[in-house]
């Protein structure tokens, strides 16, 4: 997948032509472009085994892996294009394995094992702490939603279902 965005940049509105994008840049006024790039795989399989007459084995693993990248460009005096490969990178590898037992018409119990992994690198988010820095005379702080969602869980889990 490709998109493209373009921006102005006004940080000086009293400037003449500050909101008009085809006047000449200058450091507080000026265009913006980016174009994003995402490559995305996702791979699944799934097996329900009838073991014995009353026990049935399920398993399944899934892999997802999206690589994202983007290259910046602007008309700012002193600034260029920049290229970010790290835009948005994710893998998640899941895999659950479950045993559900019947025993009656009316009785069933599940047993199983899940496990999930996902890793995530993003030029937006890598080495974010909680810190405002002192005298940095910026107006805005990200707050760090989504800064680190990496994760990896183990969950042994049961479940009884009675029909009536």
């Amino acid at each position: 997948m490709k998109y493209d965005s373009r921006h102005r940049v006004v940080g000086s509105s009293s400037t003449a032509g500050a909101y008009d994008p085809a006047s000449v840049a200058t450091t507080s006024n000026y265009n913006w472009e980016g174009t994003v790039r995402d490559k995305n795989w996702a791979f699944g399989v799934a097996l329900d085994l009838p073991a014995t007459e009353k026990l049935m084995v399920k398993a399944s693993v899934v892999y997802y892996k999206s690589d994202g990248s983007v290259d910046f460009d602007s008309n700012r005096p002193g600034a260029g294009p920049e290229a970010m490969s790290n835009y948005d990178d994710a893998k998640r590898t899941s895999f659950n394995l479950k045993g559900v037992y019947k025993f009656s018409k009316a009785l069933t119990l599940t047993a199983g094992y899940a496990y999930e992994k996902f890793d995530r690198q993003d030029v937006q988010t890598d080495g974010f702490q909680y810190v405002i820095p002192g005298n940095s005379g910026a107006n805005s702080y990200f707050l760090g939603y989504l800064a680190n969602p990496v994760y990896k869980a183990n969950i042994v889990y049961g479940l009884v279902s009675w029909n009536f």
